[in-house]
């Protein structure tokens, strides 16, 4: 994963769930946008079977009970023959103690008119 080190730095030093609460809602919503564009580079297509292009918009970002953090957006990407589709997504990501962030990653799929939802979950460590 590209800058995986630099990531996991910020994560640890930034988004620890101490920290989440104090951070700047512009600063947070960089940051993170930033940590999942690089995901998303890294899996999306991997995990999907489309291209990715870019995350559009950060919609919601909520600490949920149990330390995780959720992130709600669209992204977009590229399908048949160039052309690009804007889904929504939600990301859920856990910072486990010294050992990396694990990220659930759900994106929203229209079949026929039909909304479905895949998944790509991926647990990035640390360099060592």
């Amino acid at each position: 994963m590209k800058n995986t080190l630099v990531l996991l730095l910020l994560s640890f030093g930034l988004f620890s769930t101490t920290n989440l609460s104090a951070q700047s809602n512009g600063d947070l919503e960089y940051q993170i946008t930033k940590l999942l564009d690089n995901f998303c580079d890294d899996y999306f297509e991997g995990c999907f079977g489309w291209r990715y292009l870019d995350i559009t918009d950060i919609k919601e970002m909520k600490k949920l009970s149990d330390g995780r953090l959720k992130v709600t957006g669209t992204v977009r990407n590229s399908g048949w023959f160039g052309t690009t589709h804007n889904r929504k997504f939600i990301a859920t990501l856990t910072f486990l103690t010294n050992d990396g962030i694990t990220i659930n990653f759900s994106k929203q799929a229209i079949n026929g008119g039909v909304e479905t939802w895949s998944d790509c979950r991926k647990t990035i460590h640390p360099s060592r």
